[in-house]
């Protein structure tokens, strides 16, 4: 998937000018629907949800931050930490996110293919972004793998940096609930995260958010697995104005699992 597509979307000294609007309208709301009570997770009670965005684009917080707020959520944002595109969140942007009860996490410093890297450089993306993550005051205890790209080695390097957890599959639209991990999650599979990507770059999409028999099919999975006790990474990218009534309809499907949903710092 190309996850370049959108980076150059509301590019211009208007479009900013508007962000920096949306924010200072958009901390309250945050504060208030955000909050550690917002979503009581249950981890016993048959499956989990975590709810992503994944590359901290500015759209995440432009467009689905106010729609994740106000229908009570919590979700997490998967960032580099070097500035990779032009319309990507800055560290005070997603301090807002993290005081609003998102969780931060690490997605490289520059997301490149890590299985295309020698050692020492994969090595390098995976140990030095933790650290600014950690410095930071996010969270440092799990890794999105760019492009969902692994080997064995890549996955031995992010538990040997230290994280706890690495999200590194997809659901692929031939798999069924069985694919997906059981809950709570075993601990020789924390370094296996399966999410479920909603978001189509191009490619057919079974689950994509923006067309009806999408959401669909996504709800009966997410109605299948929480039944199944399976966890589920339900992941984004970009959000851009003309997606935000799809969005919306989308995450209503997780009102009925809303107990069962966590972010990533609530993974045991």
């Amino acid at each position: 998937m190309d996850l370049r597509i959108g980076a150059r979307i509301g590019r211009g000294a208007s479009w900013r000018r508007g962000l920096r609007g949306a924010v200072g309208v958009l901390a309250p709301l945050l504060l208030l629907a955000c909050t550690d009570d917002a979503v009581a997770p249950r981890p016993s009670a048959g499956g989990a949800i975590s709810l992503t965005f994944d590359d901290g684009r500015r759209g995440v917080l432009a467009h689905a931050a106010p729609i994740v707020a106000s229908l009570g959520l919590r979700a997490n944002v998967a960032v580099m930490t070097t500035r990779y595109w032009d319309q990507q969140l800055t560290w005070d942007e997603l301090r807002l996110l993290r005081d609003a009860g998102w969780t931060v996490v690490s997605h490289s410093m520059t997301h490149p293919d890590l299985t295309a890297l020698t050692p020492d450089s994969a090595r390098a993306e995976i140990r030095a972004s933790r650290r600014t993550i950690d410095s930071l005051g996010f969270h440092a205890g799990i890794f999105v793998v760019p492009y969902l790209l692994h080997d064995a080695a890549v996955l031995r390097e992010v538990a040997e940096a230290g994280y706890d957890f690495a999200r590194c599959c997809a659901h692929d639209p031939a798999w069924s609930s069985d694919t997906l991990l059981d809950w709570p999650i075993a601990r020789d599979a924390r370094h296996r995260l399966v999410g479920v990507d909603a978001t189509d770059y191009g490619a057919p999409s079974t689950y994509n958010f923006r067309t009806p028999e999408g959401r669909a099919r996504l709800g009966s999975l997410l109605d299948d697995a929480m039944a199944r006790g399976k966890y589920v990474d339900l992941f984004f990218h970009e959000i851009t104005p003309a997606d935000t009534a799809d969005l919306r309809a989308t995450l209503a499907l997780l009102g009925p699992h809303r107990g069962r949903m966590v972010r990533y710092d609530e993974l045991r």
